[in-house]
């Protein structure tokens, strides 16, 4: 495994960790849709032919933190609809990889122009 690989799949998992923490501490869901989004964005956007796996890693976020929460504290109340309603992460997750991979489309095709 190159070191770029490595260091990138390292940046994945403590983006995913960090949108974890976001997720439990907000009460809003926006925000840790739009980091997975950005994230999901600039990772492929590094390196878009992994497109697929950034979206995996960032979109299991909001899924694992659903499954570790509720072994950790207590008080919380575990719904299994709230559990498969946190797979809808996938979707910014996709829209941002994918969008991440356009836009280094976009961007090598207007250098090849130059």
């Amino acid at each position: 495994m190159k070191q770029q690989t490595f260091l990138l799949y390292s940046l994945a998992a403590a983006l995913t960790v960090f949108t974890g923490f976001v997720y439990m501490n907000s009460e809003e869901v926006r925000v840790a849709a739009l980091i997975i989004m950005v994230s999901a964005g600039t990772l492929a956007l590094i390196e878009p032919r992994a497109a697929w796996r950034w979206a995996l890693i960032l979109g299991l976020s909001i899924p694992i933190i659903n499954l570790i929460v509720p072994l950790m504290d207590d008080t919380t109340l575990f719904n299994l609809n709230s559990y498969w309603n946190s797979f809808i992460a996938f979707i910014p997750a996709s829209i941002g990889a994918y969008g991440g991979v356009f836009t280094r489309w976009l961007f090598s095709r207007r250098s090849a122009k130059s």
